[in-house]
């Protein structure tokens, strides 16, 4: 996809859609470093680990990056 595309995608979006996909991107991100953290930065895999920890856990982390994105998946359903 050519750079003026993603462009023109991004700017189309909700802010809360661009927030969702942020922390999603992160949360996909913090998964693969503390599964993998031996091909990672150790600062990089710290930083995973303490967000995942003040969220109560992998678990708590991963249902509230799934509560978020249902949450706007409902909102873009009912605004059709």
């Amino acid at each position: 996809m050519s750079k003026k595309k993603k462009q023109k995608i991004a700017t189309d979006l909700d802010p809360s859609v661009i927030s969702v996909l942020e922390e999603t991107k992160i949360g996909l991100l913090d998964w693969l470093q503390t599964f993998a953290s031996e091909v990672c930065n150790e600062e990089d895999v710290k930083k995973s680990w303490h967000r995942i920890n003040a969220a109560g856990g992998t678990l708590a982390y991963i249902a509230r990056m799934r509560a978020r994105i249902q949450i706007i998946l409902d909102e873009d359903q009912n605004n059709r």
